[in-house]
């Protein structure tokens, strides 16, 4: 098995956005020989099952995250606290199992500028 015939990352806005809410979308590519069973993937705002990926297939999913306003961050953390611009969105992770081996890999962070 070669885990570089199986792709994860993530897309956003490309431009800055001047919303709070963000689109973003999960893409797997699996170009190996293999079907992945019990696929899963985890991040800091969201988890999807997306159950088997047959072998030289894709999926997506899309999702909407919330930015906090900086009233909101200013309330929980005090009046000295930001948010940075870009807005940092970690890499989730995604596992998966072939012939009953669990793999994982992790996609691309992406940063929103406002």
């Amino acid at each position: 098995m070669t885990k570089s015939k199986i792709k994860f990352y993530q897309e956003g806005p490309k431009e800055p956005v001047e919303s709070d809410k963000i689109d973003i979308t999960w893409k797997v590519v699996n170009d190996s020989n293999f079907d992945l069973k019990k696929v899963k993937g985890v991040s800091q705002f969201t988890e999807h099952d997306f159950e088997n990926i047959p072998a030289h297939s894709k999926e997506e999913y899309s999702f909407t995250i919330e930015i906090p306003s900086i009233e909101a961050i200013k309330e929980d953390f005090g009046e000295d606290a930001t948010i940075s611009n870009p807005f940092l969105i970690n890499a989730p992770v995604l596992s998966f199992e072939i012939n009953n081996d669990t793999f994982s890999i992790s996609s691309n962070s992406l940063e929103v500028s406002f």
